[in-house]
C-alpha cells in the first residue's frame, strides 16, 4: 500500500523535522489524523500477495526467504522478508506499505517516529569522527554506502516489584568496622521496560541504543511507517518476559542496597514479588548507516529518537600504541615523584627495585589495555556482519 497526496497523488512520506506527513513532490504536509483511516476511498489499494515465497540469491552468495508483492504505483515486483511490513520499491522508489502484513495480533500497539533525520544521522557520524585522532584519514571522508531508517520491534513491561529483604553492611573504619544488619522493606512500578524483539539484530547492540523515551509515544499508525523500513516482531516473548523480570530484579536490589547508609552491602534473605501488569508491543526508530574500509562493511547506528551513536570506525593502530606508550611515561614519572621519598625509608634495595618496577607497569597496563579493549570490543561491534545483513537484506530504495 501506497500513502498518497490528496492533492498531487504521489507517495506520503513521514518527516521527523514536522511530526507531519509530507509529499516530496509538491511539498503538502498532513497531519496524521487528517488522512482518512479509509484508503479505498481514496483510490488506494492494499498491496497484492503473490502467495508464494521463492528463494532469493543474496549479496554474498547465501540464500533468503522472501515473499513478492506488487507495488500499486508502477507494478513491479517487491521482496520482503517474513518480518517486514514497510519497504521501498526498487523500480519506482515509492515507499510501500505491506499493511495486510498487519493483522491484529502482531500490530503494534505504539510507535516512537523518528525525531532524526537522515541528513541529521550522517552529519552526527561525521561529527564525531572528522576529527578523530585515532581515526585514519582515509574514513574521516567516507562515503556511506547505506543509509536507512529501520523502525525496530520492542516488547515494552509494565512491572509491580516488591521485597522485604535483610541487609548486611559495614560500617566504621577500618580498624573499627562492625557489621550490621538491616531490614528494609521496599515496592516499585516499572514503566514500559524495553527489549527489543528481533532475532536478527545483535541484543549487544540494541541495548547500546538506550535509552529511549517513551513518553512521546504515540498510538500506532501506518501512517508513520511510509519512508522508513520496519519490521515485525520475530523473538520468543516468554524468554524476553524472563529478561524484563531479571532487569527488574536486578534494577530494584540495586536501589535497595544503595538506600542502606553503609558499606559491603549485600542481601542476606529477602522475598521478592513482582506482577507483571501490562505487555505492549512497539516499534522504536534507529539510523543504520554502513560504510566500507579494506573491503569490510561497518555499520554505526543512531538512535532515531536521541541521537545517540552507538559503534565506531576502525582505528589507526600506530597512532594508538605510541599514545598509550606516552601516557604509559607521564603516568610512570609522576607516581615514581610521588612515592620514591617513601623508597629511601627502605632499607632492603630488592625490595626498592622491585616496588619501582611495579609503578612502572602497572598504570600503563591497565590504562594501556583498558583503552585498548573498548575501542577493539566498538569496533567489531561495529563490523558485525549480522547486522550488516539485517540492514542490506531488504529491497532498495
Amino acid at each position: 500500500m501506497i500513502l498518497d497526496c490528496p492533492a498531487c497523488g504521489a507517495a506520503l512520506v513521514y518527516d521527523p523535522v514536522t511530526g507531519k506527513m509530507m509529499c516530496e513532490s509538491c511539498g503538502n504536509l498532513y497531519e496524521t489524523y487528517e488522512l482518512s483511516e479509509d484508503y479505498e476511498k481514496r483510490g488506494q489499494k492494499e498491496t497484492e500477495y503473490g502467495g508464494d515465497e521463492k528463494k532469493v540469491l543474496s549479496e554474498d552468495g547465501d540464500t533468503m526467504e522472501v515473499n513478492i508483492y506488487s507495488c500499486t504505483a508502477c507494478g513491479a515486483e517487491i521482496m520482503v522478508n517474513d518480518v517486514e511490513v514497510s519497504t521501498f520499491c526498487s523500480y519506482c522508489g515509492q515507499p510501500t506499505l505491506v499493511f495486510s502484513r498487519l493483522e491484529s495480533a502482531r500490530r503494534p500497539r505504539y510507535i516512537l517516529p523518528f525525531k532524526v533525520t537522515k541528513a541529521q544521522a550522517i552529519s552526527i557520524i561525521k561529527d564525531n569522527f572528522a576529527d578523530g585522532f585515532f581515526v585514519p584519514d582515509d574514513i574521516k571522508n567516507v562515503e556511506m554506502k547505506r543509509v536507512r531508517g529501520i523502525y525496530i520491534p520492542y516488547f515494552l513491561y509494565d512491572i509491580h516489584y516488591e521485597d522485604t529483604a535483610y541487609l548486611l553492611g559495614t560500617v566504621g573504619t577500618a580498624q573499627n568496622s562492625k557489621a550490621i544488619c538491616y531490614y528494609r522493606k521496599a515496592e516499585c512500578d516499572f514503566d514500559k521496560l524495553a527489549f527489543d524483539a528481533s532475532v536478527r539484530l545483535d541484543d549487544t547492540l540494541s541495548r547500546k541504543l538506550n535509552p529511549f523515551y517513551p513518553g512521546y509515544l504515540k498510538k500506532f499508525s501506518p501512517e508513520y511507517l511510509s519512508g522508513f523500513y520496519a519490521d515485525f516482531h520475530d523473538a520468543n516473548e516468554d524468554k524476553i518476559r524472563a529478561r524484563a523480570v531479571v532487569r527488574a530484579k536486578s534494577v530494584f536490589e540495586n536501589e535497595l542496597k544503595r538506600c542502606v547508609v553503609a558499606n559491603n552491602v549485600k542481601i542476606l534473605k529477602n522475598d521478592p514479588k513482582f506482577e507483571i501488569t501490562g505487555i505492549h508491543y512497539a516499534l522504536y526508530p534507529a539510523w543504520f548507516a554502513t560504510f566500507v574500509n579494506d573491503g569490510k562493511p561497518y555499520t554505526l547506528i543512531i538512535n532515531g529518537q536521541t541521537e545517540k551513536l552507538v559503534g565506531s570506525v576502525p582505528y589507526n593502530r600506530e597512532k594508538v600504541k605510541k599514545t598509550i606508550l606516552i601516557l604509559w611515561l607521564l603516568l610512570t614519572i609522576i607516581l615514581w615523584c610521588i612515592l620514591y621519598p617513601w623508597f629511601l625509608f627502605l632499607k632492603n634495595p630488592i625490595s626498592i627495585h622491585y616496588l619501582t618496577g611495579l609503578i612502572m607497569m602497572a598504570p600503563g597496563i591497565r590504562f594501556g589495555f583498558k583503552n585498548f579493549y573498548d575501542i577493539k570490543k566498538n569496533t567489531k561491534l561495529t563490523a558485525l556482519k549480522q547486522t550488516d545483513r539485517y540492514v542490506k537484506e531488504r529491497q532498495e530504495g
